[in-house]
């Protein structure tokens, strides 16, 4: 049940009404939005509810289990048992098959290996609902969240249907408490929700879809088929494509989660306009750079133990931050070059610091050199996403190649296309008192006219709706 169709509008109003009704009992409120959750879970397939309930039951007991230990050696090894168990259910699913082509070459001819990859079809969202149930144990153990008694409260954070297949991955301190709370929709609380939700359909819808389908799918498609200056439209529209994908998934799913009286903290904010790559991921699917920071970059030393080992383990962080995003020698690399990119970034902002007094160079917050340090970011992530788009390094390595061969044609940079990638970047680089006044504006404004801006939005979406509802990327993951 995708967030851009009518769907899921119809689900969307039959479970506000319901859900509102019931908002005086607690326990039935819930326990009606733990079905719901259910049920929007087992619209993509059924069978894999047994996958996310046996998710959620060994990260219960187990969590119950780590609040009645108190000798650490048993504590530590029953958070390693209930480690163990989410990472072999995300290996199992996600890369049994990468795992046997990358070794087929070596063990190919032994009896029994598989010849072809196996028919695994990877549940939807297991990567998000896996790392918020692990957070949560982990947390637990650490003893910075305390144990969630109730089974139905604790299923509902891991299945709440707004974020549950794309996140963003949220804390339990963040949302269990919430559940305890009783509820109420202010009109501020009704606005914002709105105006997040058909922000992200507007973002999805023309940003997104739009773009992919008049120009980037098919430019990836066969890259040597176009010109040096498309292939460079197309690098440019990916970056928009995949931030209007992403963040307008997590808009919408924030913007859902205020309409139920939750609020889940934000996800996205203005990505390219970072100074740095460390910026970047300040800025960029917030919720996963945070859990890889505290819950793998801080545990392997982070940067406690000299320039090398922060380096290291920058490195290792990024390169496995890029295979949570897929099994693929593609993600490989983007995670690893963003390491790369991280360790540098840091070693030449400590030179420039230490070469700013005695080479009489501006600062680095100088307003020119963050001018430079932006344009530098946006596009060693713009290259990078070259290689989460394509399908094979083969693919990437044809759209750099066609980039410099300076061929010429503009035939399939149509003037809306163009028109579209302009309007995004400069909506994202717009002053931050212009996204600030028209959201206060809308939030702000009568019921009447809200209904009147979300009936034109509407409207908007089926003048750009496809024949069939595309599907957001990160759903794959």
């Amino acid at each position: 049940m995708l967030f851009n169709t009518a769907q899921f509008g119809i689900f969307l109003f039959a479970v506000l009404a319901i859900y509102w009704g019931l908002a005086r009992y607690r326990t039935l409120r819930l326990g009606f939005l733990l079905i719901a959750s259910y049920y929007f879970y087992a619209s993509w397939n059924a069978a894999y509810l047994l996958l996310i309930g046996a998710v959620t039951l060994v990260d219960y007991l187990g969590a119950i289990s780590l609040g009645r230990m108190a000798t650490p050696g048993l504590r530590r090894l029953t958070l390693t048992l209930i480690v163990t168990a989410n990472l072999a259910v995300l290996g199992y699913w996600k890369y049994t098959n990468f795992l046997l082509d990358a070794f087929r070459g070596y063990l190919g001819l032994l009896d029994g290996y598989p010849t072809a990859p196996l028919d695994i079809v990877l549940p939807v969202g297991i990567s998000f609902f896996v790392f918020q149930g692990l957070s949560y144990v982990v947390d637990v153990y650490r003893g910075d969240s305390p144990v969630e008694r109730s089974l139905p409260r604790f299923a509902l954070y891991i299945a709440f249907f707004p974020q549950l297949v794309a996140g963003p991955i949220i804390r339990a301190k963040d949302l269990l408490f919430q559940f305890e709370q009783d509820v109420r929709l202010t009109t501020e609380q009704t606005g914002l929700g709105l105006y997040m939700v058909l922000c992200g359909l507007l973002k999805k819808a023309l940003f997104a879809d739009y773009l992919a389908a008049n120009l980037l799918d098919r430019v990836y498609d066969s890259p040597t088929s176009y010109s040096s200056l498309e292939v460079l439209a197309t690098v440019y529209g990916y970056g928009l494509q995949i931030y209007g994908d992403f963040s307008g998934y997590t808009d919408i799913a924030i913007g859902v989660a205020l309409l139920l009286g939750f609020v889940l903290p934000p996800n996205f904010n203005l990505p390219y306009r970072a100074i740095g790559l460390q910026d970047f991921w300040r800025r960029w699917h917030i919720s996963l750079s945070t859990w890889l920071r505290d819950y793998l970059y801080i545990p392997l030393g982070g940067s406690r133990g000299g320039q090398v080992a922060t380096y290291r383990n920058l490195f290792i962080t990024m390169l496995l931050g890029g295979l949570w995003h897929g099994a693929s020698w593609n993600f490989v690399i983007w995670g690893a070059f963003h390491g790369i990119g991280l360790s540098l970034w840091r070693l030449s902002a400590a030179c420039w610091t230490w070469m700013q007094p005695r080479m009489g160079l501006p600062h680095l917050d100088t307003g020119i050199v963050r001018v430079f340090r932006t344009v530098l970011t946006l596009h060693f992530v713009l290259a990078l996403w070259v290689f989460f788009r394509a399908q094979d390094f083969e693919s990437a390595i044809a759209i750099f190649t066609q980039l410099v061969s300076f061929t010429p044609g503009t035939a399939n940079l149509s003037v809306a296309c163009v028109s579209v990638l302009l309007v995004g970047y400069m909506i994202h680089y717009a002053p931050l008192d212009w996204h600030n006044r028209i959201r206060q504006k809308f939030v702000s404004s009568p019921w009447y006219i809200q209904a009147i801006i979300a009936v034109n939005v509407l409207w908007v979406l089926r003048l750009l709706s496809l024949d069939t509802p595309q599907q957001f990327i990160y759903f794959q993951f």
